[in-house]
């Protein structure tokens, strides 16, 4: 049968009025409060997510497949280790598993690329635990590397032209100053978060600088007193800290080299807390 040209005219005029009056209304919302649609847009996407794929599982299953997704800038990390939860009675119970001796984990850490994914297995041990039908969660600590660029200067060389660049966006890190001298004795860091998603930087750090193959350690103090636990840092909250620039806490056995002229970066781990959810029925096939 064939169609009217008048009738698809009509349908066409339709569709270019209704796209045109779409696009009318999206300009209209976003006048006079940029920001506000910007806050949105962020808070739509969490920095870090871990989804279990498949979600639901049987009895006889063993190996629980998950996905982390990195929606960030910053390079991140994960290791082996978790804690797994059971569901009940409508509240979430930590699955201690009955074993004469300690659980072990492989002390290996899993890269989570900027704006990437990793894929992230948990072995349910099954003859130390009697893993029921119903819900239960996993939940990881993701570790995000957040940096901050500095110079030392001679006092001789420009440095109008160099670009500095740190960790900006959920997580940002500045530093101050970024311009220092062969007398600047230390630096201060400050730590932003502009997330939902709570995060516990390490008191820890580490110092690069440029070399020929790119950023390379350059200053690795000894790890003491590794993670602020008790200083967790909430949205719209900062934390600083003040890094040293003279090295005094070498082993007597190493050779202190003292920082140069030259561009650096301070480099700080972070923790931060993902879980996800999955069931496990009484279908055994």
């Amino acid at each position: 049968m064939k169609q009217c040209p008048v009738y698809n005219q009509h349908i066409i005029w339709l569709i270019v009025l209704l796209l045109l009056t779409f696009n009318s209304c999206k300009k209209e919302a976003g006048k006079g409060s940029p920001k506000a649609v910007l806050t949105d847009t962020i808070a739509a996407v969490m920095p870090f997510t871990m989804t279990m794929s498949p979600d639901t599982y049987t009895q006889n299953d063993t190996i629980i497949k998950g996905l982390i997704t990195n929606n960030t800038a910053s390079e991140s990390h994960f290791g082996a280790q978790y804690t797994l939860e059971a569901l009940k009675d409508g509240k979430w119970q930590e699955v201690i598993y009955d074993s004469q001796y300690p659980i072990a984990f492989n002390s290996l850490a899993y890269i989570v690329p900027p704006l990437g994914t990793a894929t992230c297995d948990t072995y349910l041990l099954k003859e130390f635990y009697n893993f029921e039908s119903g819900k239960y969660r996993i939940k990881k600590d993701i570790r995000p590397i957040l940096t901050a660029e500095f110079i030392i200067t001679d006092g001789e060389t420009a440095t109008s032209d160099i670009q500095l660049q740190h960790s900006d966006g959920d997580y940002v890190m500045t530093i101050e100053p970024e311009i220092c001298n062969m007398s600047t004795d230390s630096v201060t860091v400050t730590i932003t978060n502009n997330s939902p998603m709570e995060i516990t930087p390490y008191n820890h750090y580490y110092i690069e600088t440029v070399g020929e193959m790119g950023w390379e350690r350059y200053y690795y103090p000894s790890m003491r007193d590794p993670i602020m636990a008790d200083n967790p840092v909430v949205k719209g909250t900062s934390i600083t800290f003040r890094i040293p620039l003279i090295a005094t806490r070498f082993h007597k056995s190493l050779i202190v080299q003292g920082f140069k002229p030259g561009k650096y970066r301070v480099c700080k781990y972070a923790k931060i807390d993902v879980s996800a959810e999955f069931t496990i029925t009484d279908d055994m096939k």
